[in-house]
């Protein structure tokens, strides 16, 4: 709406629009928690990509994943404890280098989850 892509929310009735993130350069995927406390999502250009976790109503962005490995696609565990997510923090600049990571939505505790030859890309929790 205002050249760049945003994260809003609305009600469902159409009304009350109201822009919740100023983030350089939003992608695709984000997701709201469970306990509707917080959203992640990530920004950045390519290659250069971060995880971000702000406050349900936009406040207190900041980059949540460790910098540098092109992070992206986020998705909250069915507990709003843990983040999984896409990057390429153990082959950068390999396009089917990409693996799954998850760490906590206090940002510790990084673990990778998978170890391929190709690209694993946009997890997503089951319930």
């Amino acid at each position: 709406m205002d050249g760049t892509i945003q994260l809003y929310t609305i009600r469902v009735n159409g009304k009350e629009l109201k822009k919740i993130s100023n983030l350089p350069a939003i992608r695709g995927r984000s997701d709201w928690s469970p306990d509707g406390q917080f959203i992640v999502t990530y920004s950045g250009e390519p290659w250069n990509r971060e995880v971000y976790i702000m406050n349900f109503d936009g406040s207190g962005a900041r980059i949540l994943s460790p910098t540098g490995g092109n992070s992206q696609g986020p998705s909250i565990s069915p507990d709003s404890q843990w983040v999984a997510f896409t990057a390429y923090f153990d082959h950068p600049g390999d396009d089917h280098g990409c693996e799954i990571y998850i760490m906590r939505v206090d940002g510790t505790d990084l673990r990778r989850l998978t170890s391929n030859d190709y690209c694993d890309y946009q997890p997503r929790w089951g319930q």
